[in-house]
């Protein structure tokens, strides 16, 4: 069996990670309360990752320095071709079964449960293991499946808590392809997720997160951030997020804001002055209070 590195795409992959957040729904489908309804879910965007035949992938779903999971596409010597996920580190598990000893992963639809519930028994399995002939594992459930979830819980470096998540692949075992569309994981530890989840995810520029691309979020860009919804260079501040701020001013997170024509963006000089009176304002009231 031949194996090659892992494709060095992690960076990259990350570089355009978005935060979301999980619908109200969705959280009380799989037990968990309001105040939990609003937690964050980190959400991949669509990568189409293709494993080439006889290597693997590792995914490193939130970031940290350790790979979460990694999934198989080997090719034997005698034809046969396997594929399989592991999680890398103890305690995660796969959401699989055991059947005759052997374990394999489940293939998830969308909207399945993934919690504590549902992971286990072990953190390894099968997906597919064959020939065009032959199905050497005769329950495995990927060996020719589109858009079927992964699912899986892990933990985030150094930390305690479980964090469960889900990867969206396609495979075909007896073409020996194997391609990782997409993922994403909730940010808040114990806190479950549905397969296929992506959250409410904002729009680009609504730098507050308030739902709307207003002049609150260019006076946070101009501050330096922290920026929400970034597209660009991920926790750097710069011109590009000024460029998807102009771009969406007046947008809203469900798509539904008005129209707003090129003229009535604020221009440069505006927006300076503007930030340029905030910031005056504020000193005005600073020495208000003083004499106060």
């Amino acid at each position: 069996m031949s194996q090659t590195q892992p494709l060095n795409r992690n960076q990259n992959v990350f570089s355009k990670r978005r935060l979301a957040y999980t619908l109200a729904a969705g959280a009380a489908s799989v037990g968990i309360s309001k105040s939990d309804a609003t937690a964050a879910i980190s959400y991949s965007g669509i990568q189409d990752l293709a494993i080439n035949q006889g290597s693997s992938q590792d995914l490193n779903l939130d970031g940290d320095a350790n790979t979460d999971i990694r999934l198989k596409n080997y090719a034997y010597t005698n034809g046969i071709n396997y594929q399989g996920a592991t999680v890398s580190f103890f305690p995660g598990q796969i959401v699989g079964f055991q059947t005759n000893n052997l374990y394999y992963v489940k293939a998830l639809h969308a909207g399945d449960t993934i919690d504590a519930t549902t992971v286990g028994p072990t953190f390894y399995g099968s997906m597919a293991l064959g020939n065009p002939s032959i199905n050497e594992n005769p329950n495995a459930q990927f060996t020719n499946v589109d858009n079927a979830y992964i699912g899986l819980d892990f933990r985030i470096k150094n930390g305690s808590d479980l964090f469960y998540g889900w990867v969206r692949v396609s495979v075909n075992n007896a073409a020996g392809t194997f391609v990782i569309h997409d993922w994403a994981y909730q940010t808040v530890g114990g806190v479950g997720i549905l397969a296929g989840d992506v959250g409410t995810v904002g729009v680009a520029g609504d730098y507050n997160g308030n739902g709307v691309v207003d002049m609150a979020d260019y006076v946070l860009w101009r501050n330096g951030g922290p920026l929400q919804n970034e597209v660009n260079s991920i926790g750097t501040v710069d011109a590009s997020d000024y460029t998807a701020w102009r771009a969406n001013f007046g947008e809203t997170s469900s798509g539904s804001g008005a129209a707003v024509s090129a003229n009535s963006v604020p221009e440069p000089l505006t927006l300076g002055l503007f930030a340029a009176g905030s910031v005056g304002l504020g000193l005005l009231r600073r020495v208000r209070r003083g004499k106060s």
